[in-house]
């Protein structure tokens, strides 16, 4: 098996105002967590990607 380098990573970070009501948090997180959105995220970064030729032979893996 070939053993791949790691060149990079990005940690992507969310940050919200303190002092919002319970209810927008929890709203919040759904959002974070719903499949939809981390499909549409995970798009967004492979369409990036495929703008730049010299990419075209990494790899790249999601994780939460």
């Amino acid at each position: 098996m070939r053993r791949r380098l790691l060149m990079d990573q990005f940690h992507l970070s969310v940050f919200v105002p303190p002092g919002l009501p319970a209810s927008t948090y929890r709203q919040l997180r759904r959002t974070l967590g719903k499949p939809r959105f981390q499909a549409a995220l995970q798009r967004a970064v492979r369409q990036v990607v495929r703008c730049y030729p010299t990419l075209r032979k990494t790899r790249f893996t999601w994780s939460q």
